[in-house]
């Protein structure tokens, strides 16, 4: 079942929110390609996947500066909704893949430099997530990294989604959407065993969503992505595969 259509989400749900959102609506959803741009993971010749497209944000701010992006999601309409922006803005080197993430293993995509999900990885089960995990080792080139952005379910997170749930500001989140929950040490611990090392390990969108004015909010943004605290809001781990090959290659 495809939950989007469920809980009734708009295709264009992440690019309309960013565009058009209230405020603080729009400064979370901008900090998250804040925090992308901050690893640098995402530069000139670089083969990303992103796992989870939505309406793709991603795609459309950072296309330009990489080689080539193929975006898996299994949301038919969010999908034809960024190609139709795709199209508006002439992009050609952005690839739309229809597929179930869970499977992605066996989609014969090819190797990549580096792999993003953001909002994604709580939305299956913890189990399920740790086999998905192996799928992305596999996936990458010896050397290339996978980041991760996921709710930090520590108190700060559980109090908002509570909130959020309570007044219905947001589409269902507890026990509809998200499905497991992760903080800066459980992220760590699945991708370690795996057999990635950490590159980095922070959280944002502490307070800098909340601060007025796009230029601020993204200062502030980078500040707390800088100083590593450990209960923000959103958890953003950058994990590496090595260069050397090991028992899982």
């Amino acid at each position: 079942m495809i939950i989007e259509k469920k809980l009734g989400i708009d295709a264009g749900y992440q690019y309309w929110a960013l565009r058009r959102g209230w405020w603080p609506k729009a400064n979370w959803h901008r900090n998250k390609l804040t925090a992308l741009a901050w690893t640098g993971l995402l530069k000139k010749g670089c083969r990303v996947l992103d796992l989870g497209t939505g309406s793709g944000n991603l795609e459309l701010e950072f296309a330009g500066r990489v080689k080539e992006i193929v975006g898996v999601d299994y949301n038919d309409e969010a999908l034809g909704f960024l190609k139709t922006r795709l199209s508006e803005e002439k992009t050609v080197n952005v690839k739309l893949k229809l597929l179930d993430i869970r499977k992605v293993g066996k989609a014969n995509l090819g190797l990549f430099d580096a792999i993003v999900m953001v909002d994604v990885i709580e939305h299956i089960p913890k189990s399920e997530g740790e086999k998905l995990v192996l799928d992305l080792y596999k996936l990458l080139k010896p050397g290339g990294s996978a980041c991760i952005i996921t709710p930090n379910y520590k108190p700060l997170w559980i109090a908002l989604e509570t909130l959020l749930d309570k007044v219905s500001a947001v589409p269902k989140l507890a026990g509809e959407q998200h499905l497991a929950k992760y903080d800066p040490v459980s992220l760590k611990a699945v991708f370690e065993a795996t057999g990635f090392s950490t590159d980095k390990l922070t959280t944002f969108n502490t307070i800098s969503w909340l601060v007025p004015g796009r230029q601020w909010s993204r200062l502030a943004c980078r500040w707390e992505l800088e100083t590593g605290l450990s209960w923000g809001n959103l958890v953003l781990g950058v994990f590496t595969k090595p260069k050397k090959p090991s028992r899982r290659d």
